[in-house]
């Protein structure tokens, strides 16, 4: 349209015009904003001297016009709302509400693809009794068994980001009992003879409740669940976390001792010390000023003591003064599960969390928040930016500090990092040049006022990230489009970032893991290129990197493992691996194809030492499929998925891996079978 207004006026000026112009433009809603050709057919017809002020004064209209609806419908996200302080303010009416959901809802009715509701839990019976039934059975054999494998009693504990930062997870051992949660029920066994197992206690959930991960400390055990209830005749739904503690000190016989619920989805959990942190959204899809506040806002309660739900007021929700566009709450619970009498600290945000990460001391919940911005007449487009919230913890208590904006998305948990007081991320971002979009990746260093104070930007231009760590002062980063770039970064001056050195080698790492100071294990896929844009994995690949000298990392050693079509759960979930360097274990669940369409050769745990001289070192694998080297494809039946094997833990000297039908005891050194257990 610009281009016709110029030519237009240049003919308007040179006394020559045309007989029409076809100035008609709509904006997004498809509404006419001006129709011209009719006009100027008409002002042709006048002298010219008069035709030329009409011109004029008609073309300043359309230029006003045009400016104001653009103004109209460009996004307040125009300008930043993050920049300066950030205030928190309680809610306290529903006036103040209404005015915080109103706009968001009006957005997102504009899309169809929108429609739901939430509604008060009690409605669909999430009083004692109903939803918080569970059986315990426990086994009818109490014969005496031995203390284990004699004089080696340590055990693998769940690999996790932070020391000191406990991550739930589906298995856990104390050293004697495995912990195991598989087929919506939770599994107590005796593991002190490994020769003999024993079950002895099974809690079988009802068939809206699901055991999602546990943490166990001790004698007690703390359980997180998602409990789900749908009503077919009204179409409305209602999701809750529940965590429940367990006194485990007769193992045969375990209680009861905390049982809390809120409404919402369970998004991700830590604990720190005796405190276990659990996050938690509830979004709203469906708002009217006209809702109760029943209808509107989440619940919780003891399931030990009350029957229902009960409505968190608005003077206990928390909303940030330069953020209006949000519509769900964040709930932060710190539950104490050694002190069942202490209350659960409950802190209210109408805010959302998708990416966490914990130190000891602070935790960070980040968010995607899209922004829209003009790049031409009447045209918008957009890009992501992260929103990261820092809330200071102390005993169960987690204290809004301060939130800052970066640009780009994060890829995961391990995009984020705490170091010296200060904090890291990096991002993938889109950048526009000539309205063409390219990713770029970023790496931002923050104080603890969320205020940037240092950055690199534009690495890797049309490559995205696939996997970060943070050792001490540096940042290691893998990009990926046919390449696998891995970038050493220091981060010791957050002011001035520098990319030390960085190296190129075919495939990718998707999850890196500290060896030691001088070595990184990567653990993604082999890849080949087909094009200079284009390539195709290959199997799984490991790599063990050299980075003694950060200004040129090398590869010293790698491996793969399957071809085109093989996966394993640790290229998504770090808590997949079975990791000890003092044991030299570096042991995996995959299934592998080495045939053609994809069909699977091998299903199971995959265990290796790695050697500084020799590289990786593969010492055998365990399968629960009774034939685990005969082919199979997509149509495999069912019960032979309930076979696939999802972790392994050790004790002592041996290995235990775990599907949804069985635990099996196998020496951790020759990987000679011991026992089994049906579940």
């Amino acid at each position: 349209m610009s281009k016709e207004i110029n030519n237009y006026l240049k003919n308007l000026f040179s006394g020559t015009v045309p007989d029409s112009i076809d100035l008609t433009a709509k904006n997004k809603n498809n509404i006419d904003i001006i129709e011209f050709n009719e006009s100027v057919k008409r002002i042709n017809k006048k002298p010219v001297y008069k035709r030329r002020h009409i011109q004029a004064a008609v073309l300043l209209i359309l230029l006003l016009s045009s400016f104001a609806i653009n103004t109209l419908i460009s996004n307040s996200s125009d300008k930043n709302p993050y920049s300066g302080t950030m205030s928190v303010n309680t809610v306290n009416n529903k006036t103040t509400l209404n005015r915080l959901f109103s706009n968001q809802i009006v957005r997102e009715n504009n899309n169809p693809g929108m429609i739901g509701f939430m509604r008060r839990g009690a409605d669909w019976g999430l009083s004692k009794g109903t939803a918080e039934n569970e059986t315990v059975t426990n086994s009818a054999n109490s014969s005496v068994v031995s203390t284990g494998d004699g004089n080696d009693s340590s055990h693998s504990t769940t690999n996790t980001q932070v020391e000191g930062v406990d991550e739930a997870d589906i298995v856990k051992t104390d050293g004697k009992y495995i912990y195991y949660i598989a087929n919506k029920k939770l599994y107590i066994v005796d593991i002190n003879n490994p020769s003999a197992m024993k079950i002895e206690t099974t809690v079988i959930y009802n068939e809206y409740e699901n055991p999602i991960e546990m943490y166990v400390d001790g004698n007690y055990l703390s359980v997180v669940h998602g409990v789900y209830k749908y009503d077919e005749i009204s179409h409305q739904s209602n999701d809750t976390v529940k965590v429940m503690v367990f006194d485990t000190t007769d193992k045969a016989n375990i209680k009861i001792i905390r049982n809390w619920s809120v409404e919402g989805i369970y998004v991700t959990s830590r604990k720190i010390g005796n405190i276990v942190y659990t996050i938690t959204n509830k979004s709203v899809y469906s708002y009217s000023p006209h809702d109760s506040l029943d209808d509107i806002l989440p619940g919780c309660k003891n399931n030990l003591t009350d029957d229902n739900l009960t409505t968190i007021p608005l003077d206990q929700i928390q909303y940030f003064s330069e953020i209006e566009d949000n519509n769900c709450f964040l709930m932060i619970a710190g539950i104490n599960i050694k002190n069942p009498a202490k209350e659960v600290i409950l802190q209210t945000y109408i805010s959302n969390a998708q990416t966490v990460y914990s130190s000891a001391s602070n935790l960070y919940i980040a968010g995607t928040k899209t922004d829209y911005y003009k790049n031409s007449f009447l045209s918008r487009s957009y890009t992501y930016q992260t929103v990261v919230s820092r809330f200071e913890l102390s005993d169960g208590d987690a204290v809004f500090k301060s939130m800052g904006v970066i640009d780009g998305t994060l890829l995961n948990q391990f995009s984020m990092d705490e170091y010296n007081g200060h904090f890291r991320a990096a991002t993938t971002a889109q950048k526009e040049d000539n309205l063409l979009f390219t990713s770029v990746n970023n790496l931002f260093i923050l104080n603890s006022d969320m205020e940037i104070t240092g950055s690199i930007t534009d690495l890797a231009p049309g490559e995205q990230i696939y996997s970060v760590r943070f050792m001490g002062s540096k940042a290691y980063m893998v990009t990926y489009k046919t390449v696998d770039p891995l970038f050493v970064i220091d981060t010791e001056d957050p002011s001035n970032p520098k990319v030390l050195g960085a190296l190129k080698i075919p495939g990718y790492s998707s999850y890196l893991h500290p060896y030691d100071e001088n070595h990184l294990i990567g653990f993604g896929m082999s890849t080949r290129e087909t094009s200079p844009n284009t390539a195709i994995t290959e199997g799984i690949k490991m790599s063990l990197f050299d980075i003694s000298d950060f200004n040129n990392p090398k590869e010293k050693f790698s491996t793969s493992l399957g071809k085109e079509g093989s996966h394993s759960e640790l290229l998504d979930n770090h808590k997949a691996l079975l990791y000890s360097k003092d044991k030299n274990i570096f042991a995996f669940p995959a299934y592998i194809c080495n045939r053609t369409e994809y069909n699977r050769t091998f299903q199971g745990f995959f265990n290796y030492s790695i050697d500084l001289e020799r590289g990786f070192i593969f010492k055998g694998a365990v399968s629960h499929l009774d034939n685990a080297n005969t082919g199979y494809n997509y149509y495999t039946p069912q019960e032979e998925y309930f076979k696939y094997i999802n972790r392994g833990i050790y004790v002592g000297n041996v290995l235990y891996t775990f599907s949804n039908s069985k635990i099996v005891a196998h020496t951790l050194d020759k990987m000679e079978y011991i026992s089994d257990i049906t579940l």
